[in-house]
């Protein structure tokens, strides 16, 4: 290689021409691991390609340069030349990468890495970035980390995101304006770093408090549950539930208590004071957290007002009430239509839901209420709602796992109806005897022998296929 570049200096355009043509072929044998590799000995002249006036040699150097990597340290100045000078963004961008690879941190090296953070093409501005993390990272202010995070390179997010948390892994108190700057980035991620620094500063960060209240109420789940941990190791969530005006903010509060599960006396007696409030959304939130955390607080007369309440308030009220009164009359009118509206399959764990498709808390007490007010309802809300024939993406998993649950409890109900001989609950499950033999089973069949399923999938389909030929079975034998 370094006799061929040396020929490209000869004097006789010809000598020249064929050296050119030699090094393009020795270029396409060595991208086919098929010539004698380069070494640190060719450095010098793959600098001197590097620069040349030629449409492929440069091309070609850079990469050589880039696998060559420490070894060709002394073609540094060279590629830096090369990425000021060059008008191809694509050999710029390529350059840069075997900038990185060669491990200097030269001024010089670094000055052109920060001024490529700004170039108008894509693949230059990540290279200088990705270089700039390995070579320089402290050149970066916490302002561009910050725009680096907004970064369509999911690398370069990470790796600005990594960087930005240590910086501010070690800020203090007197940092509180930058940090109050930060919040304000147009980048989710941004702000959640800098929601995370203020919370980090503890007792120190209680003046930035009123800052963070705005991401408290934000319908954004993990901005409010972030805002909601900092103002939690500042040790002020009590403190504003206690003399908090505005009412996004104390609704905001009270649920961050309740998720925290504070049940003290300060903490119940809050909830008890906001019951009552004007605005609903407060009201509601220290209903729900009174009803999870102490419900022998709550009146069963209050229970049933709060079935009346918006989720999840209501099926909170309906299960404390069950388990207050199992036999209240009211859990047949207003309870059960709660409950089959929370019935929903938990598909995270679709071994463990096979095993117990009834698991839930809403299943469990819809089966022991029963009744025939409860059969209507969950045949609509967990199988016709679910058809296949109507929808193809009642084919996926949740469907299905619904449907599952639709035909186990139609099987416990005619279990418990013979057991008790519940007259009115046999007539509604007969009721639905022939849509669940003639249609239903019907459908699960040929879903559970549709060719090319996942082993989750087959397992599900054949377990609902099972679940619904035992129900037909169960409301068969119904006399």
């Amino acid at each position: 290689c370094s006799r061929l570049v040396r020929g490209l200096g000869q004097k006789d355009p010809d000598v020249r021409w064929s050296c050119r043509e030699a090094l393009i072929a020795y270029a396409e044998l060595w991208h086919k691991d098929q010539a004698t590799p380069l070494q640190g000995s060719d450095v010098n002249a793959l600098a001197t390609l590097l620069l040349c006036i030629d449409d492929e040699l440069p091309a070609f150097a850079v990469e050589a340069v880039a696998r060559l990597g420490p070894q060709a340290a002394d073609a540094a100045p060279h590629l830096v030349t090369l990425a000021q000078s060059s008008g191809d963004p694509k050999l710029v961008a390529r350059a840069l990468v075997a900038l990185k690879n060669t491990g200097v941190r030269t001024d010089l090296a670094l000055n052109v890495l920060v001024k490529l953070l700004d170039h108008p093409d894509v693949g230059v501005k990540d290279s200088a970035a990705l270089a700039l993390f390995q070579l320089g990272p402290e050149r970066f202010d916490d302002s561009r980390l910050a725009n680096l995070m907004g970064w369509l390179n999911a690398a370069i997010r990470t790796e600005a995101e990594k960087l930005l948390r240590q910086r501010l892994a070690v800020i203090t108190a007197a940092d509180l304006s930058a940090l109050r700057q930060g919040l304000k980035h147009p980048v989710r991620e941004v702000r959640l770093v800098y929601i995370d620094a203020i919370g980090s500063l503890q007792a120190g960060g209680r003046d930035a408090a009123a800052d963070l209240f705005p991401f408290l109420i934000s319908t954004d789940k993990a901005i409010s549950e972030q805002a909601i941990r900092a103002l939690d190791k500042m040790g002020l969530l009590v403190d504003l539930a206690r003399d908090q005006a505005d009412p996004a903010v104390l609704a905001a509060t009270l649920g961050a208590l309740r998720g925290k599960g504070l049940k003290s006396t300060e903490a119940l007696t809050i909830y008890e004071k906001n019951l009552n409030h004007a605005n609903d959304g407060v009201k509601n939130a220290a209903a729900l957290a009174l009803v999870e955390l102490a419900p022998e607080k709550v009146s069963k007369d209050r229970l049933i007002e709060f079935m009346s309440r918006p989720d999840p308030l209501n099926l909170a009220a309906t299960l404390a009430l069950h388990k207050a009164e199992p036999k209240n009359a009211v859990l047949k009118t207003k309870g059960v239509p709660i409950l089959v509206r929370n019935l929903a399959p938990d598909i995270n764990d679709i071994k463990g839901f096979v095993a117990q498709p009834l698991r839930s808390k809403p299943a469990a007490t819809l089966l022991d209420i029963g009744g025939a007010s409860a059969v209507v309802p969950v045949v609509q809300h967990l199988l016709s709602n679910n058809n296949p024939i109507k929808l193809t993406q009642n084919h996926k998993t949740e469907p299905t796992a619904a449907r599952l649950m639709g035909y186990e409890l139609l099987r416990e109900f005619a279990k418990r109806a013979t057991a008790k001989q519940d007259r009115e609950l046999i007539a509604a499950l007969k009721k639905q005897d022939i849509s669940v033999s003639g249609f239903w089973v019907a459908q699960e069949t040929k879903l559970a022998n549709q060719p090319n399923q996942t082993p989750e999938m087959r397992q599900l389909r054949t377990a609902t296929l099972e679940a619904a030929d035992k129900a037909s079975a169960a409301l068969k034998a119904l006399r």
